[in-house]
């Protein structure tokens, strides 16, 4: 087994490591699920320390689901339809989508691409008018 993952999985609340067994097993290295599962047993929790650690993992899931539905407000659309390009916008949509707010992401970056576009038909527009 990988110490290093060991490490970096005692770093982890129970609630955590339980919370990536039930709901992310699938997106981690079988070395990583291999430590979580040792360090939860080498935590020695009893039965109803588990469903405690159960019920608040069920949370966490569902916050996290409440946090991925929640859509821009008029006013982020506006800023990213109109400052579509460069650095600070797509760390700050990158910003949402490492949140978990995974519509806000979805919606800055199509805020952004519908800004770029209309910046291209404006700057054709003025190509063809001053040509």
């Amino acid at each position: 087994m990988n110490k290093n993952f060991i490490e970096i999985m005692q770093d982890k609340s129970s609630e955590e490591l339980i919370y990536i067994l039930n709901n992310h097993k699938d997106d981690y290295q079988p070395e990583a699920i291999d430590a979580i599962e040792h360090v939860l047993k080498n935590r020695n929790l009893s039965e109803d320390d588990l469903q405690i650690i159960r019920n608040t993992a069920d949370l966490i899931k569902q916050e996290h689901s409440e946090k991925s539905n929640i859509p821009l407000d008029i006013v982020q659309k506006i800023l990213f339809f109109l400052f579509f390009y460069g650095v600070i916008p797509w760390a700050i949509a990158g910003t949402f989508k490492a949140k978990g707010f995974e519509r806000k992401y979805k919606d800055a970056w199509k805020a952004m691409k519908w800004g770029f576009i209309v910046f291209l038909i404006f700057v054709l527009f003025l190509v063809f008018v001053f040509q």
